[in-house]
């Protein structure tokens, strides 16, 4: 199944032809445009459990659950626009080789099935070995033998099916690749937001959309990103990138801050647990009022 067809299907509400599957290749996968982003949402929950269950849906059937057993395997000839995915991303394993189909001349595999004792009728027409070999070679049994090769006990000796696969330089690649230009450029501002501002010597521990569009040194294309309202409901997501959640005020309804007699959405280190997070609003908007204060003592 190519990429393109999976996210039809899932469109449709159809994937059961995905999900049945012990092991779901998904072929050609290639920068789908903005259904990137759908599918590769749409197929978190395949390459990863929990959750132990996931909805099946086909044609002219009611949807249910079964288990989640689910491998997808994904195929592409595009290293860095071929699949997206983020930088937080633990469910992906990817592997990648340089290798072209001209390492690999007729003679190379003539060479390595006989090597294993095969006798492979040559075909210079067809130049096709390679399958014949890999052909003979599964009807020998060779298959059971890497079943009984991955069945020793020594082999899954510490194994942990819920760890984060390694993250190879190919998948550096891919997430460097699938990186906004601009979340660099703010990442840089929040570093020296500190530097210039009232926030020490450190990243702000809490920091508003307004400050950032008004600190010195916001490159032009951040201000005016973040004084878009039309671009308002992307805003979070760029500080989540950046390092940054919404802080919610216990004390309000809507989970807005007051500050300089306004409401406002403050945003604080994701790092930070509840209470860190209600400590470092507060005392944002604190240092915001003692600065005011001053100004207006300044005037006088």
């Amino acid at each position: 199944m190519t990429a393109g067809l999976a996210v039809e299907w899932n469109k449709k509400g159809f994937n059961a032809p995905i999900l049945q599957k012990v092991i779901s290749r998904i072929s050609e996968v290639h920068d789908l445009g903005a259904e990137r982003f759908r599918f590769y949402d749409m197929t978190k929950d395949w390459a990863a459990s929990p959750p132990e269950t996931i909805r099946v849906a086909d044609k002219n059937v009611r949807p249910y659950q079964i288990q989640n057993i689910v491998l997808p395997i994904y195929s592409t000839n595009h290293k860095t626009d071929g699949m997206y995915w983020p930088a937080e991303d633990r469910r992906h394993y990817f592997a990648w080789s340089d290798r072209t189909r001209a390492d690999f001349e007729t003679d190379y595999w003539r060479d390595y099935w006989e090597f294993y004792g095969y006798d492979i009728p040559r075909d210079d027409k067809t130049k096709d070995e390679f399958w014949r070999g890999y052909w003979h070679h599964l009807k020998l049994g060779a298959d059971y033998n890497v079943v009984a090769y991955l069945s020793q006990p020594y082999l899954i000796e510490g194994f942990n099916p819920g760890a984060t696969p390694p993250h190879t330089a190919a998948w550096h690649e891919v997430v460097s690749a699938n990186t906004n230009p601009q979340d660099n450029k703010l990442a840089d501002l929040l570093d020296t937001m500190g530097e210039y501002g009232d926030f020490g010597l450190d990243r702000p521990d809490a920091v508003t959309i307004e400050q950032i569009a008004l600190a010195r040194g916001c490159p032009r294309e951040i201000a005016d990103f973040f004084r878009d309202d039309k671009k308002c409901r992307a805003w979070p997501h760029r500080l989540e990138v950046a390092g940054y959640s919404v802080s919610r005020n216990p004390d309000a309804q809507n989970g807005l801050w007051r500050m300089g007699g306004r409401r406002v959405t403050i945003y604080v280190k994701r790092e930070f647990g509840p209470a860190e997070a209600e400590r470092a609003a507060r005392e944002l908007i604190e240092r915001a009022a003692r600065k005011v204060e001053q100004q207006e003592d300044d005037a006088l």
